[in-house]
């Protein structure tokens, strides 16, 4: 091989490695006048499992993204470390012994960013490629990448 097609393709892999590896994460997305910068790993955990979570004074809701099969059970598995049975089976319990309304749950994409650009409170989560570039969102952070 010569060193021009060696350099040609080197130029090519950096440029498509990172946009495959951005359609394979999932990120944690907010409105874009929410008060939240970061949550850390334990504080998203708490967040979805649907325990109090705080940021200047005011309490976050999570908005569960059940837009993709594919992205809520990487979010479950890979995130909350729960099997998608088992956090149901949480999630139930803890409305039936605590009287906790059930998280809001959505089932397309436009449902969950409309919600989160019209409620500073709420945090979800998305594939990166579904939400980058939306001046109206912000990522938090990337939960997980492959």
């Amino acid at each position: 091989m010569t060193m021009r097609r060696l350099v040609i393709l080197l130029v090519l892999i950096t440029r498509i490695a990172p946009a495959i590896a951005g359609e394979r994460a999932v990120v944690l997305v907010v409105g874009a006048a929410s008060p939240v910068e970061s949550l850390d790993a334990i504080e998203v955990r708490k967040l979805f499992l649907d325990f109090p979570v705080f940021v200047r004074n005011q309490s976050l809701h999570p908005v569960d993204n059940f837009s993709d099969p594919e992205l809520r059970d990487m979010f479950l598995q890979n995130v909350i470390a729960m099997t998608r049975g088992a956090y149901d089976r949480r999630i139930l319990s803890q409305v039936n012994s605590q009287g906790r309304p059930l998280p809001l749950e959505l089932e397309s994409l436009g449902s969950v960013l409309r919600t989160l650009e019209a409620d500073p409170q709420a945090v979800s989560f998305a594939w990166l490629k579904d939400v980058v570039g939306n001046p109206r969102l912000r990522i938090v952070r990337v939960l997980w990448q492959e």
